[in-house]
């Protein structure tokens, strides 16, 4: 009897020192759960929104929403492709979907991991990437850091993050991993600036990725624009690299790749058009380019009130630009036409959007 009634007892001094331990573990448990949304929160907050421009974080929250499967063409690149098309114009002619995942002075190494995590979500069957990156005369990671830290932080984690951090940094001489994995290291002394505009919720972009913008700065197209002279040259090795992933890739899935130049009355070239098209006939890719003058006045391009600056277009340019290039994948390729699909309500509510922003600005 005494032997049960000791059994017993240890029994209950062994359920409580369990009970205990169960607590402390869940109260451990519980911290570290607090801890960490409070540390997602507060990088969050700190995270620079940039304006319209430089909001990546909104471009790239609005990617993530999309429906599984549901966009047809993905456009990657730098600030020419970010300003120059646009989805929604696309849409409401020829009823496709397409998204814009462009930054500013996009090297080619963060577009390849761009398309790799795109493909995590969406199945385009088209894919466009800006024709000028690969003429950049290499990675520039640490020249480029703000720009490149605006195109990788916003970026949910996964193991192709983790794959760029570990790239990005293997080419640079001062960045760390660890400032990729927990940006608040590198923005941390930004509390002072913070704004309205970082606490704000409402993180959708309505214009699929491009940066709308209707300031407008007249040029004049210079009169030797694209004239028939020079030679073509080769990428850099470095950049040669990540295109020929980025080729191989898209062949691998099946996918369409298109290289895309638009005009940049300062910086296109002939011998640059050239260099672009010698690498796209050896690698069996299609190469549009917008900047010789019989195409521009095709498309209807007026230099007078179609430029943000002498180097990108401003919204008015892109809608011409976008529809003239929607027309032509559309005879080109099998796209769907989503008009009568579960996204048209949410597109068509979009292009309600834009058009009004046309309209104001129209006058």
């Amino acid at each position: 009897m005494e032997l049960v009634l000791m059994k017993m007892i240890l029994s209950i001094e062994d359920s409580r020192y369990y009970m205990k331990k169960k607590r402390e573990v869940i109260s451990a448990i519980g911290f570290i759960i607090c801890f960490l949304l409070l540390f997602t929160y507060t990088t969050s907050l700190i995270m620079p929104k940039g304006n319209a421009k430089f909001d990546n974080v909104k471009r790239m929250d609005t990617f993530y929403r999309q429906p599984k499967n549901t966009i047809d063409v993905l456009f990657l690149g730098a600030s020419t492709i970010r300003n120059g098309i646009s989805p929604l114009t696309m849409w409401e002619e020829f009823g496709f979907t397409s998204y814009v995942r462009a930054t500013s002075s996009q090297s080619p190494m963060i577009t390849y991991y761009y398309l790799l995590e795109t493909l995590k979500y969406q199945s385009p069957k088209v894919v466009i990437i800006d024709g000028g990156s690969l003429l950049q005369t290499g990675l520039k990671v640490d020249e480029n850091e703000p720009s490149n830290r605006k195109a990788i932080d916003p970026m949910r984690f996964s193991l192709i993050k983790l794959n760029l951090i570990f790239d990005m940094q293997s080419h640079s001489e001062n960045q760390t991993i660890i400032s990729y994995l927990f940006p608040i290291l590198r923005y941390h002394d930004r509390w002072k600036d913070i704004t309205k505009i970082d606490f704000t919720n409402d993180r959708y972009d309505p214009y699929k990725g491009q940066y709308v913008v209707f300031t407008n700065e007249p040029a004049d197209i210079p009169n030797d624009f694209m004239e028939h002279v020079g030679t073509a040259s080769d990428p850099v090795e470095e950049v040669y690299f990540y295109h020929k992933k980025i080729i191989d890739l898209c062949k691998q899935k099946g996918i369409i790749l298109i290289y895309l130049d638009l005009p940049r009355l300062n910086k296109s070239t002939y011998s640059k058009y050239l260099s672009v098209k010698n690498f796209a006939a050896k690698n069996d890719v299609i190469y549009i380019n917008y900047s010789f003058p019989e195409i521009l006045e095709e498309v209807g391009f007026d230099p007078l009130t179609d430029l943000e600056n002498s180097n990108h277009l401003n919204t008015f340019g892109s809608i011409k630009f976008s529809r003239h290039l929607a027309s032509y994948l559309e005879s080109q390729f099998t796209l769907p036409n989503r008009k009568n699909s579960d996204v048209a309500a949410q597109w068509d509510e979009d292009y309600r959007i834009f058009e009004r922003q046309i309209e104001e600005h129209s006058n």
